[in-house]
């Protein structure tokens, strides 16, 4: 037999290769026949759509049972969706087995996942409870994401998209294609950026990915690092129209306003109107940027957040009927937003203030408010096929850390400033010097200390779910 036969027949077979990776999120996904709704989105949806630098609820919202919108109005950004009318905290969503919703408040933010479609093989959309055996429960609904299986292939794949609102989208993909008849590695990078639709929502996202692969005939080892980040302007106050904000609609100050609809809205040149960027006087509609004391512009309400997910996964195909699988994953996120407070009591900052007539003081403010992140865990299933039975078993542990921060940057006005001197330094880019809590009531009133100690709200979880799935 010749050398070139005998390497032929060591390298692993792209098929077999393509089954281990399946195996991967086999837990978590609907097998054919499965007992309620399944909708399936394939590669060569996911790559059309990774073009228009929208979030991935706009592609998931053209199968039945599932609706999306986008706080700028272009769908880039902050977005949501619901999924037989249940929101985000109802829906399981995991990459690969992986759960991705955050232990804290159970939701996925879909603005930290920018891009993500041109990195994925496929989604499934299970609407209703179906099989979330791992992670949050899914009232709603479950989306199982499968990352691309690595290619065996060598390329480089460049793209670019532009559209309305300077809306662009520009991506990076690669893989070595096969080294040494077992190792891949590919990577990936895209970036989203637009003006917005709504006034003060322009910002940018992006994601990367990362992964090494080792393939042998009857397992596969995938390391995967994939990241994110977003800066994005914010309107989650929304376009008020038609709402109980009793400043715009009909009736107010004895007249008839004639604004009972965002159609009304729109005609009187409130189409765009952002309340977290501009105030507007309710008796012309005329609005105006927020303006800081040295005369300059707020700039807008930000969200800004970078995430990293790193998962180790391992599939064995022990024989024809038995596989099992393994995956350790650990995430690190941070994160605020920066927002502009018109005036506000200062009381509710925790500043005792009122003024000669004894009302309480007020002043604008500009808040930064954040978090830090750590969850780790594992999963693992096991699958057993023969003579028409089919049973998967698992388990599945996480343990979640997480802090809370708040700090006050800006204070406009200079009685109050005055009265507490430590906010002399607010207007330093140094945060910390107005980072604010809650006031000690144990401090002395006019003691500044009591509002600038940091929060540091820390919460921990320790989960643990078990599984056991058959059919015949």
């Amino acid at each position: 037999m010749t050398p070139q036969a005998l390497n032929a027949q060591s390298q692993p077979d792209t098929t077999k290769a393509e089954i281990l990776n399946e195996a991967i999120v086999r837990g978590v996904r609907a097998q054919k026949n499965a007992p309620y709704a399944v909708a399936n989105v394939d590669r060569k949806a996911l790559q059309n759509f990774s073009g228009t630098g929208k979030e991935l609820p706009f592609l998931f919202s053209t199968t039945p049972g599932v609706l999306s919108w986008s706080e700028n109005g272009l769908g880039t950004g902050t977005a949501y969706m619901r999924i037989r009318g249940a929101g985000d905290s109802r829906i399981n969503v995991t990459i690969d087995g992986v759960p991705l919703n955050s232990p804290e408040d159970q939701c996925v933010f879909w603005a930290n996942m920018n891009s993500y479609s041109a990195i994925l093989e496929s989604a499934q959309i299970q609407r209703g409870v179906g099989s979330s055996t791992n992670g949050d429960g899914a009232f709603g609904g479950s989306v199982a994401l499968r990352t691309k299986a690595p290619s065996y292939d060598p390329f480089v794949e460049l793209n670019a998209s532009y559209g309305s609102y300077n809306t662009y989208n520009t991506g990076f993909s690669m893989s070595t294609g096969l080294l040494g008849n077992h190792f891949v590695a590919d990577a990936a990078f895209h970036t989203t950026g637009t003006d917005g639709y709504v006034h003060g929502t322009a910002g940018k996202s992006g994601s990367w990915y990362a992964g090494l692969n080792w393939i042998g005939r009857d397992f596969i080892v995938r390391y995967r690092n994939i990241g994110n980040y977003e800066h994005t302007g914010q309107a989650w106050n929304g376009v008020t129209a038609g709402t109980d904000d009793l400043s715009i609609m009909d009736g107010t100050y004895g007249k008839n306003t004639g604004i009972k609809t965002y159609a009304d809205m729109y005609r009187v040149g409130l189409g765009k109107f952002n309340s977290l960027y501009e105030s507007m006087d309710p008796k012309t509609y005329e609005t105006a940027r927020y303006t800081l004391n040295d005369g300059s512009y707020w700039p807008k309400t930000t969200d800004n957040f970078w995430q990293d997910h790193n998962i180790l996964s391992a599939a064995w195909d022990i024989n024809e009927n038995l596989k099992t699988t393994l995956s350790l994953h650990y995430t690190y996120g941070y994160g605020y937003y920066d927002e502009f407070r018109p005036d506000n009591k200062v009381s509710k900052f925790g500043f005792d203030m009122v003024n000669e007539k004894g009302k309480p003081v007020r002043s604008d403010f500009i808040r930064q408010k954040g978090l830090s992140q750590n969850a780790a865990g594992v999963v693992y299933n096991i699958n057993y096929n023969n003579n028409g039975w089919d049973v998967i078993g698992g388990l599945s542990g996480q343990m979640f850390r997480g802090n809370h921060f708040g700090y006050l940057t800006y204070v406009s006005n200079t009685d109050v400033v005055n009265h507490y001197p430590g906010l002399a330094g607010l207007n330093d880019t140094d945060f910390n010097n107005g980072r604010y809590t809650y006031y000690d009531s144990d401090a002395r009133k006019d003691d500044y200390s009591a509002f600038v100690k940091t929060s540091k709200q820390f919460g921990e979880h320790f989960t643990v779910f078990a599984d056991l799935q058959y059919r015949h």
